[in-house]
């Protein structure tokens, strides 16, 4: 079992760059991931998601605990991203964990089972770039070791050849057991590189009505998941719809705190 303030750390890192690489679309940049709540930011990172413009808030939306920031900023990329992952007939974390474990097959040291310990020495993440263009790193000369060497060239590469922007850090690779969601959301943009991009070139980006059908349809349970995920995405269905009607959260009667400290509770 993951040490919690580990994940915090790592988590805290990772969220933040993947909201300020959407945010900067605006102008706007976070250090803290209460700044979301406690300056209405997450309705600009919410417009730039569904291109939609929505009215600001005056006050604070929720000021809250940092298990209800962690929580909300990762279902908001589950919706936004790893759930929309589509894989040899399997969605979400199972399809990615699938691809990832097609790409890196038959190469030394390397046994993806998971988002966290199967990533640890970096010849997972190395695996992937030399299996999409080998001529980008001589995996045979790797040592599995050599742990911060690993995850910096691999860090390095995809962020400067295939514009994967750097979420996680070697050092804290390094020091503690990877992050699940973490790992997922870095992960996703290789999976979008090296997969999806080929596979939907041309296709259109999603409406904030073509959201808000794919939300409903999978609310009224018209698609397969799990319960859990059922109740996430009725809550996600209804916190996007109450941004759009300007309503105040704590007006909502969400009490956001037990429901995300009963969800991660069952992880």
């Amino acid at each position: 079992m993951q040490d919690s303030h580990a994940c915090l750390v790592q988590q805290e890192k990772a969220f933040i760059r993947w909201c300020n690489l959407r945010l900067e679309k605006v102008d706007l940049k976070i250090q803290k991931l209460s700044e979301l709540f406690k300056n209405c930011l997450c309705v600009d990172l919410l417009q730039v998601l569904v291109d939609h413009k929505f009215q600001r808030f005056i006050q604070p939306l929720y000021q809250g605990s940092h298990l209800f920031e962690h929580a909300a900023v990762w279902y908001t990329i589950r919706i936004f991203e790893i759930n929309k992952i589509a894989f040899e007939g399997l969605t979400g974390e199972k399809a990615l964990l699938l691809w990832c474990q097609r790409a890196t097959s038959g190469y030394d040291n390397v046994d993806i089972v998971d988002f966290t310990c199967s990533w640890q020495n970096g010849l997972g993440f190395c695996a992937l770039i030399h299996n999409h263009n080998p001529d980008l790193i001589e995996y045979k000369v790797l040592d599995g070791k050599n742990i911060e060497d690993n995850l910096n060239k691999a860090y390095g590469i995809a962020e400067n050849v295939f514009g994967i922007p750097k979420l996680l850090d070697a050092e804290d690779q390094i020091k503690y057991i990877h992050d699940k969601n973490s790992t997922i959301m870095y992960l996703f943009g290789f999976f979008r590189v090296f997969y999806t991009e080929k596979m939907e070139k041309g296709k259109p980006a999603d409406t904030l009505e073509q959201t808000l059908e794919e939300w409903k349809t999978i609310a009224n349970g018209k698609k397969y998941v799990t319960k859990k995920d059922m109740e996430i995405y009725k809550m996600s269905l209804e916190d996007i719809e109450f941004f759009i009607s300007k309503m105040p959260v704590l007006e909502t009667g969400y009490d956001y705190n037990i429901f995300f400290k009963k969800t991660f509770s069952e992880k």
